[in-house]
């Protein structure tokens, strides 16, 4: 086998994987939310109306500059992971927060449009 054809199969098959990993991640994503200035300002998934209020409330107060939050289906439980201005304290109460909840209520939540302003 030639060099060239040995690297486009490494290649191919790097990028399979890549796509399979996406996929799976994916597929156990609930929702994510995109916050700016205080304001949910982007939400993609299936998020209960109540739980997105009291995340806007916590968001609000003082405002987050700006903040991803991703709630992910693992092993049976909600996970929160969330990237941006937030402190640890806060990241903590989403955990909280999104913990008060079902699994199957979340994965059964009505999907959420996915751009528009909360509060």
């Amino acid at each position: 086998m030639s060099p060239v054809l040995l690297l486009l199969v490494v290649a191919l098959g790097s990028l399979a994987l890549w796509v399979l990993a996406w996929a799976a991640r994916r597929a156990n994503t609930l929702f994510v939310l995109e916050v700016h200035s205080g304001r949910i300002v982007r939400k993609a998934g299936r998020i209960p109306p109540r739980l997105l209020r009291d995340i806007a409330d916590v968001t609000a107060r003082p405002p987050v500059a700006s903040a991803r939050i991703v709630c992910i289906s693992e092993g049976g439980l909600a996970r929160v992971h969330a990237s941006g201005a937030l402190t640890e304290d806060r990241i903590q109460v989403l955990r909280n927060l999104v913990g008060q909840w079902p699994i199957a209520r979340l994965k059964h939540a009505r999907k959420v449009r996915s751009i528009s302003s909360v509060r």
